[in-house]
């Protein structure tokens, strides 16, 4: 948890807030708790407090009971707990599930609560964007709890990842039909083209530096360069929807074709 201090400014209230965010995992769950890891922007230096979420991905030793579940709504919702960002994004699977990844894994707990966001719950069911999750974690994790995330995490097939990431574009085109030019328009575009280099490698960087390998190989294009701009604060006009949607599409074309 000391790592924590070295990520953030000083003054940054997220320590502190995702110190009680493991405790109450550990008072709520005791011995089930396995693992907790921050994972995204934060571990990759790409936060901005504005624009970003807190990706935590939990593991446990097996299923979770309904009075336990209610308790991590009630303790970590924004009303009970101010999320210091964008939102808290949380998903807990078991141990079992995230030993062997698979194409659609199972989770247990999923839970999304911000100022904008209101409180979101689901439960045991499953989704394949964990997948992307699981790679995060593997690839750079701060963690909140437990072991580190590369001995508790198994590998995630390329197959699976590239659909995976297929799945996320379909969300964002989705998303993208009710969205208005900002925060959604880019993050759509910036996880788009890293998504790019996700397929193709297996790794996942973050999206501003997805945003920048692309524009190094292809410089001209104002629709990644407008919506890395507004990440980085640099203008107050992000990409429309149509151009968002465009390149989300073109870039699903990419991934699928890879798929064969």
């Amino acid at each position: 948890m000391d790592a924590l201090h070295d990520v953030f400014p000083e003054q940054s209230p997220v320590p502190s807030y995702l110190e009680k965010v493991e405790l109450i995992h550990r008072e709520v769950l005791g011995r089930d708790l396995i693992a907790l890891y921050l994972h995204g922007s934060v571990v990759q230096d790409d936060f901005h407090p504005g624009s970003s979420d807190l990706d935590i991905l939990g593991v446990v030793v097996s299923a979770i009971n309904a009075t336990k579940r209610k308790q991590l709504v009630e303790r970590l919702s924004h009303t009970f707990l101010p999320v210091p960002a964008l939102g808290l994004e949380l998903i807990l699977c078991t141990a079992e599930a995230v030993r062997t990844p698979v194409a659609t894994m199972p989770f247990e707990f999923a839970l999304s609560t911000g100022m904008e966001w209101g409180v979101q719950v689901e439960t045991r069911g499953a989704a394949s964007d964990i997948l992307i999750n699981i790679q995060l974690c593997r690839e750079a994790a701060l963690a909140l709890h437990g072991d580190p995330a590369s001995e508790v995490f198994g590998p995630v097939p390329c197959p699976p990842l590239r659909r995976a990431l297929i799945g996320e574009l379909d969300w964002h085109l989705k998303d993208l039909l009710t969205a208005k030019p900002g925060k959604a328009t880019a993050n759509a575009i910036l996880n788009s083209a890293r998504s790019v280099h996700a397929a193709n490698t297996g790794e996942i960087i973050s999206k501003s530096e997805g945003g920048r390998l692309w524009l190094a190989n292809c410089p001209e294009d104002t629709v990644v360069a407008g919506a890395l701009s507004y990440r980085e604060g640099l203008t107050q006009t992000a990409p429309d929807t149509e151009a968002a949607s465009l390149f989300v599409e073109k870039v699903r074309a990419m991934i699928s074709a890879a798929l064969g």
